[in-house]
């Protein structure tokens, strides 16, 4: 942990308060869950890098990058997981571009080609909430992945989006976005966490490491970069295969998810889909040049009864990662 500007005061008082909070977060009873808990906790004072939010030229929006900033990642991500910086409140929320939230990413390290995935992270605390016990546990347990960060409005009421998401490329494991079209929007914060702890328990299938994407842990986002494919002027789907041109529709790159996850009602799902016994269908289609062209992102439709039904979202996420064939019923 580091004080910006820098005070010895503050950061002996800093590492005491952070480590204090650290040994609360370890009674959390998903702590024995999570691979960090192979060893205590560790705080030490002064961070190997500056705040990323503070290079030069990059913009910040509740904490992300907007969309324009590439961060440059480093071969070998530094020591330490969670970077704690404390600063005066005004500067946090004018590096953040709000408050709503407080970890950021810090470094990304490489993964090949134009891949890059967030290594480390950081917490951005003032000086006076270093005597907010409950504010220290709270950010921490972010930090650390005891609890997804809250991905709701920004500060200034609009929604981040995922062209503004802190990756680049294609994510190397699987990423899942989801949506709500045309039901409750507070429902993508319901299917969240419904398909982290779906898919929590999918990789427990012992197949699972033969698809090969088992090196970095499956995400959830809420929010998707564009509406569903079926539902598109002009498409209509039997089975959860299209009939008809869909060519005007063809992108040139995927997305950063492998599969999208819309939420709507029985009734329109039934309507988009030309039945129910297929719940898959593609989403994306990359024109790859000349007349070839193949599917390389899906969409699952679920309705806001069955986020509850754990077996439902686990069967279709195997049909959506190729665990298991899709095959009409």
């Amino acid at each position: 942990m580091e004080s910006l500007p820098q005070d010895p005061a503050v950061e002996e008082l800093a590492k005491a308060r952070v480590e204090a909070a650290a040994i609360e977060i370890t009674r959390d009873p998903n702590w024995g869950l999570s691979p960090l808990s192979s060893a205590p906790p560790f705080v030490a004072i002064e961070c190997p890098s500056d705040p990323l939010t503070m290079t030069p030229g990059e913009t910040w929006r509740n904490a992300r990058p907007g969309i324009d900033v590439l961060p440059t990642p480093v071969a070998h991500p530094s020591f330490y997981r969670t970077f704690v910086f404390v600063m005066p409140r005004a500067q946090i929320e004018q590096l953040l571009g709000g408050l709503s939230t407080r970890v950021a990413p810090q470094e990304f390290r490489e993964m090949g080609g134009d891949v890059s995935i967030q290594a480390t992270n950081a917490i951005y605390v003032s000086p006076d909430e270093l005597q907010n016990r409950s504010v220290l546990v709270q950010q921490l347990t972010f930090a650390v992945g005891l609890k997804s960060l809250p991905d709701g409005p920004r500060v200034d009421g609009t929604r981040p989006t995922p062209a503004e998401r802190v990756y680049m490329g294609r994510y190397p494991g699987f990423a899942f976005c989801v949506q709500a079209v045309g039901v409750d929007p507070g429902l993508e914060v319901v299917a969240k966490a419904s398909l982290e702890t779906a898919l929590s328990q999918m990789i427990q299938d012992p197949d699972w490491k033969l698809l090969r994407r088992d090196s970095v842990p499956p995400i959830v986002d809420a929010g998707c970069p564009s509406d569903p494919l079926v539902a598109r002027p002009g498409v209509k789907f039997n089975g959860g295969r299209p009939q008809g041109n869909i060519d005007q529709y063809n992108v040139a790159t995927a997305s950063f998810y492998q599969t999208f996850v819309f939420i709507m009602s029985p009734e329109q799902i039934h309507s988009l889909l030309g039945g129910l016994s297929i719940r898959l269908a593609p989403q994306e289609i990359v024109w790859a040049g000349g007349d070839v062209a193949g599917e390389e992102t899906n969409a699952i439709f679920v309705a806001p009864e069955e986020l509850a039904d754990s077996p439902f979202l686990v069967k279709q996420l195997t049909f959506a990662v190729g665990l298991e064939s899709p095959d009409p019923e």
